[in-house]
């Protein structure tokens, strides 16, 4: 597009195609829609390089992908930061950024999405899928309070076993 667009993660799709996860906050050219200011941009390209298809996920404000695994089910997990509480977005706790977590399916169309943090901010390192389905990350935290048992505000390493729905089994 004609503003500012990034790519932070990429990953081979089951195809030999590509799929790319960053943010975007154009409105024209490849990318189709925006909710505001950064939003979060999913890319699949072929694998010559030919755009497939593109879905932008977010809210009025930052919202942007970091990480991509491809899943065991032919889909998709995305780990991100968001500052948004509208559009798409669940669960936002109010501090600077959320940790933002988004699965879709082969297609890039969303099948759930979670957010977790505190009053202050957070932001993720990186996801990946676990042998029973579910997922294990790491993280930045800030926040003592929220759904994070981070306990200090000089910032600690979060990491967390989620399950397949993104659910939170255990956290460190």
């Amino acid at each position: 597009g004609s503003s500012i667009d990034h790519v932070h993660g990429i990953v081979q799709a089951a195809d030999g195609g590509y799929v790319l996860i960053g943010s975007t906050v154009s409105t024209d050219g490849d990318v189709t829609s925006n909710h505001g200011f950064h939003d979060l941009w999913l890319i699949k390209i072929s694998a010559t390089g030919v755009l497939q298809w593109q879905k932008t996920y977010g809210g009025s404000l930052n919202d942007i992908g970091s990480w991509i695994q491809a899943t065991t089910d032919g889909g998709y997990i995305i780990s991100g930061i968001t500052g948004s509480s509208d559009g798409d977005i669940t669960g936002y706790h109010g501090g600077a950024s959320d940790i933002w977590l988004l699965k879709v399916d082969g297609a890039g169309n969303l099948q759930w999405n979670k957010c977790f943090g505190g009053s202050r901010e957070e932001n993720i390192s990186n996801i990946l899928q676990t042998s029973d389905g579910g997922y294990f990350l790491t993280a930045n935290c800030f926040s003592t309070d929220g759904d994070l048992a981070c306990g200090s505000n000089s910032g600690f390493r979060w990491v967390a076993k989620m399950d397949n729905a993104g659910n939170i089994q255990w956290q460190k």
